[in-house]
């Protein structure tokens, strides 16, 4: 299956590369001054920008080195940008591109630095909140299809555009009245038909369409871009203007907009319960990988053959039901939705108890189990808990030096309260999984939204030498 990508620096880079050549057919020599604002974007974007975003010391810094040096480099060509541009290049609307002008462009050796210095620093903060939001679309779990569809229509319209006002000003299509009505208009429409198709429908009509919360952010949220945007009419705002554009949208527009979303409200509903039921099964699955593996089973069987010739047949029944008490609850309460908080904690005591058995004859093992009895009433969804405790018992135990792990559960008022706390150790050279990347926490996490999306908060994370894991849940939706 083909995962959805996040194409924001591709549409970008069509309209870098698109308005480029629009330049350099349109200005000729002077156009060619622009091939070095092309080359500056994909430095910036190819190299530079993965450097300052590492967290690798000497990368940081030589990002920096070159950001001084692409800098240094651009000031020439914005001066011969100026030059051949009658002293001053504007966008549209009347914003100068370059201040100040030179002659002698070519002998001006830090002509236009100070300009260049400018707009880098500003696509810098740009690019940088634009590598921020990908990066927590690609950290987004299960909801990372529904952002990266959502961001990849917003940005292919904001660059499309740009895109048409830019290349009419390029080629002198229109005079500048056309810019100011056009950046007042058009882009308070898109904004407004995407903001309700994607937030407002989908999100802010569960209490109903008539009802006065919603008519209340609809009409909100239109008033508010629809002002906004004004503001590009300049000298041309007029309150009778911006008040029909207003009525205009919210009589028109977003009923248009209304009947594309309810024509395929179904088809969405429909894709969205078949993404809902893959996600849940190949969660489910990934969780029963986990618990069933040959590792952990021959462990335990060998501890327990172990006691057996150590002292007798009692322990080893004990252990033995308790495998079968496992082995049952992963095959028969694991496939329902819900099952008793008590069944599942019953599975938790015998999980951590099959892995006592492997520290008998140890005395650097401390393991504190704090769990509150009577919940007998309270429902969770299957082997929800014990993959926090897989990741303690698997990082934080080490026969050879001092181990702990703290554990501690209790429910209130229907809110289930779990943390669970473990040492921290390095891990060892020869360790097979040292590189690798566990799958049980990310797991856990998208169960979590799945089952109970709003209804939950998880927190994990390592401080000094310790792993902890709080997580509340609300065990009543």
């Amino acid at each position: 299956m083909t995962t959805m990508k996040v194409r924001w620096k591709y549409y970008e880079m069509l309209l870098v590369v698109g308005a480029a050549v629009l330049v350099i057919v349109k200005l000729q020599l002077a156009g060619i001054s622009v091939l070095l604002f092309l080359l500056a974007w994909f430095w910036l974007n190819k190299l530079i920008i993965p450097m300052a975003t590492s967290r690798h010391r000497v990368r940081v810094c030589t990002a920096v080195l070159q950001l001084l040096l692409l800098s240094y480099l651009l000031g020439p060509g914005i001066n011969l940008l100026s030059f051949y541009s009658d002293h001053k290049f504007y966008f549209p609307g009347g914003f100068p591109l370059t201040i100040g002008y030179h002659p002698q462009p070519l002998f001006n050796a830090f002509g236009g630095w100070a300009v260049s210095i400018l707009l880098i620093a500003l696509y810098l903060v740009y690019a940088l909140f634009r590598e921020w939001i990908i990066q927590r679309i690609e950290e987004s779990g299960i909801r990372k299809a529904f952002y990266t569809l959502v961001v990849n229509r917003i940005t292919a319209f904001a660059f499309g555009v740009l895109a048409i006002p830019f290349g009419a000003s390029i080629l002198g299509l229109f005079d500048g009245i056309y810019y100011h009505y056009y950046f007042a208009l058009v882009p308070s429409t898109i904004a407004i038909g995407l903001a309700c198709y994607y937030y407002l429908f989908p999100f802010q009509m569960s209490v109903g369409w008539r009802s006065r919360e919603f008519i209340s952010k609809i009409l909100a949220v239109t008033f508010l871009i629809v002002i906004i945007f004004s503001l590009f009419l300049g000298e041309y705002w007029q309150f009778k203007l911006v008040i029909g554009w207003f009525l205009f949208v919210l009589l028109i527009i977003i009923p248009l907009i209304w009947l594309t979303y309810r024509n395929k409200k179904d088809l969405l509903s429909e894709f969205s319960a078949m993404r809902y039921d893959l996600a849940a099964s190949q969660a489910n699955l990934g969780a029963l990988k986990m618990q069933i593996n040959p590792h952990f089973l021959f462990n335990a069987l060998n501890a327990l053959y172990a006691m057996a010739l150590q002292d007798g047949s009692i322990n080893t029944a004990t252990g033995i039901q308790q495998l079968g008490d496992m082995m049952r609850f992963m095959l028969e309460d694991n496939q329902q939705d819900r099952i008793p908080l008590q069944t599942e904690l019953t599975y938790l005591r015998n999980y951590t108890d099959l892995q006592r058995l492997r520290f008998t004859d140890s005395d650097r093992l401390t393991i504190t189990i704090d769990i509150k009895e009577g919940h007998d009433e309270e429902l969770i969804a299957p082997m929800l808990l014990i993959p926090f405790i897989e990741n303690a018992f698997k990082h934080g135990i080490r026969q050879e030096v001092p181990s702990w792990i703290n554990l501690v559960l209790n429910v209130r008022a229907g809110k289930l309260y779990f943390q669970i706390a473990n040492s921290l150790h390095s891990p060892l050279e020869n360790d097979p999984e040292r590189k690798r990347r566990g799958i049980g926490l990310q797991n856990v996490c998208d169960r979590l939204s799945l089952l109970y999306p709003g209804e939950h908060h998880l927190q994990y994370g390592a401080e000094a030498n310790t792993f902890t894991v709080t997580l509340t849940l609300n065990l009543k939706n």
